[in-house]
């Protein structure tokens, strides 16, 4: 339900001189508040944050295959300006987070749950957060599992691995 990546041009940029002159549907530099140039390239497109150093970080894509499309369409954009090695980049590109969600179809008695699990593996605290938090291993990520069924997968990058811990 989310990726989050992000890479690195690998060259210093003029984030006031690339303001208004990138082709984007949203743009909002302040450096006074913050350091980078927040971009978006569609109304309903991932979050682009791009900072003078060149590092740059992509959120709220619905998909790899959408975070990899956002990095691309970054990368097309700023070589229409300014001319960069498009191979460097793609190797300094990566994936950071993915969050998975899947849902059982009925209601789930997260204390009872969390009875059921070794207690270093969870952390059940109602009056904090209205789920239980499971990681497995430490290696893992971890699942929040919600009373309506849903769980949540979050803290790691290759989704194949993430598929196999749901499917456990």
């Amino acid at each position: 339900v989310n990726a989050v990546g992000g890479g690195d041009v690998k060259r210093e940029l003029d984030l006031a001189a690339l303001h208004g002159e990138l082709a984007t549907h949203e743009q909002r530099y302040q450096p006074e508040y913050h350091p980078a140039l927040k971009l978006k390239f569609t109304p309903d497109s991932p979050t682009v944050l791009l900072f003078g150093s060149g590092k740059y970080n992509i959120a709220g894509a619905s998909s790899e295959q959408e975070l990899w499309s956002t990095h691309k369409g970054l990368i097309q954009r700023i070589n229409r300006l300014i001319t960069i090695d498009e191979d460097d980049v793609d190797f300094e590109f990566e994936v950071r987070n993915l969050v998975y969600l899947d849902e059982f179809d009925k209601e789930l008695d997260l204390y009872q749950l969390s009875e059921s699990f070794d207690n270093q593996e969870t952390r059940y605290e109602p009056e904090v957060m209205s789920c239980l938090y499971y990681s497995p291993n430490p290696d893992s990520g971890t699942f929040m599992i919600f009373s309506t069924g849903k769980i949540l997968h979050t803290g790691l990058s290759d989704s194949d691995t993430i598929k196999e811990l749901f499917s456990d």
